[in-house]
């Protein structure tokens, strides 16, 4: 700013200097070359600012560069402290959640168990038989394989020979009771 201030008083004074007449040059010579070399002297400061300005300016934008790469480390630091903070959480309550699914699982397969004793008859202890050499062996189904199956049975959807003979055997059992023992059955 101070170099287009400058260069227009320069460019003022040279206008300026050029309507006078020949006689006033003459008469005036040293005051020509003085606001000559206040004009280099204006020019050089401005020059020597600009370049001061220049520098200050690189530093401080070194120091932002290097305060902005103290805060992303910083950041960074903070997120995964949070971010192990959480997954250690996490991980609580899943061990948590876990052993309450164990605990209830349990509980089905025990319950399960003991609603089994009836269907062993006709299935085996291992549900490995063909009841009434009819059915179909239920060792190894998915225990939502033999939960559908079931509540078909209670509601008359499922089953083809043995539809009325398992329907009075499921017909007294509750959704519960129905759940515990496919869950059981599962497991063999």
């Amino acid at each position: 700013m101070k170099f287009i201030i400058g260069s227009t008083c320069l460019s003022i004074l040279l206008l300026t200097g050029c309507g006078q007449t020949q006689k006033e040059e003459k008469k005036e010579p040293l005051k020509v070359e003085k606001t000559q070399t206040k004009i280099e002297e204006v020019a050089e400061n401005l020059k020597q600012s600009t370049n001061k300005a220049i520098d200050k300016a690189a530093v401080i934008a070194e120091n932002i560069t290097e305060k902005t790469a103290d805060v992303v480390i910083k950041v960074s630091e903070q997120t995964k402290k949070i971010s192990d903070k959480a997954v250690a959480k996490i991980n609580v309550i899943k061990k948590e959640l876990d052993t309450k699914l164990d605990e209830v699982t349990q509980t089905s397969v025990q319950r399960g168990e003991k609603l089994y004793l009836k269907c062993s008859g006709c299935h085996g202890q291992n549900a490995e038989k063909i009841a009434l050499g009819k059915s179909k062996v239920l060792k190894g189904w998915e225990k939502e394989k033999i939960l559908n199956a079931l509540i078909g049975y209670k509601n008359g959807t499922y089953g083809s020979s043995m539809k009325a003979l398992m329907a009075g055997q499921v017909k007294n059992l509750s959704d519960k009771d129905i759940e515990d023992v496919s869950v059981y059955i599962g497991t063999l």
